[in-house]
């Protein structure tokens, strides 16, 4: 079983490792951006998708370790509404929602967690080890991922590919005509972010 350990969250910190780290910064996700958040599930041999735009989120850091180069009190925070996932067939969206991922109680996908590792990878590209918690469904799973942005005129962005099941997350299989689709979904991530100012407040 896939360890949900490749998930979403990781790549929000893979923009601190192409920013300038000298002291603290703030990265907002760019909502006017073609963001995109899909998953691609597989049913007797055929796949089919979901996705949408409506993805929020920031990496924030208050200094730089000068032995490490690691950001010093980083936090990351991703959310996706689930709501608003389009598989193109108004039906199949609406028992999605209601039957499985339960959007009237659950209505985001979200990270919270924190930079673990960097590499630079050239002057305009790094990878990205981040470290939180991500919740599915209302159930909270550890993450470890690891993520590539490239950084390209004071914008950053993030794109990656990760497995996930969906039965970690107590979320029921669903069936078509009487068979059940793998519960083991591909994820891909494609997501710009921005510098904004950086705040005073220590962020929880």
């Amino acid at each position: 079983m896939p360890n949900p350990k490749r998930c979403l969250s990781l790549l929000w910190i893979v923009f601190l490792a192409a920013a300038p780290l000298r002291g603290g910064g703030e990265l907002h996700v760019d909502r006017e951006a073609p963001n995109r958040a899909r998953f691609t599930a597989s049913f007797m041999g055929e796949t089919f998708d979901g996705s949408t735009s409506r993805i929020d989120g920031y990496v924030f850091w208050t200094g730089t370790d000068p032995r490490t180069g690691l950001p010093m009190g980083s936090a990351v925070y991703f959310e996706v509404d689930l709501n608003a996932l389009d598989t193109g067939i108004g039906l199949r969206n609406r028992h999605m929602r209601e039957n499985h991922l339960e959007t009237d109680k659950h209505p985001y996908a979200f990270f919270k967690g924190k930079i673990a590792r960097l590499a630079r990878q050239g002057d305009t590209d790094a990878l990205v080890v981040v470290e939180g918690t991500l919740t599915v469904h209302g159930k909270e799973r550890p993450l470890a991922v690891t993520g590539r942005v490239a950084v390209s005129e004071g914008r950053y962005r993030l794109t990656a590919s990760f497995p996930l099941d969906i039965r970690d997350f107590g979320i029921r299989v669903p069936s078509l005509m009487g068979a059940k689709v793998s519960p083991r979904m591909d994820l891909d991530l494609d997501v710009t972010l921005v510098e904004v100012p950086s705040s005073s407040k220590e962020v929880p």
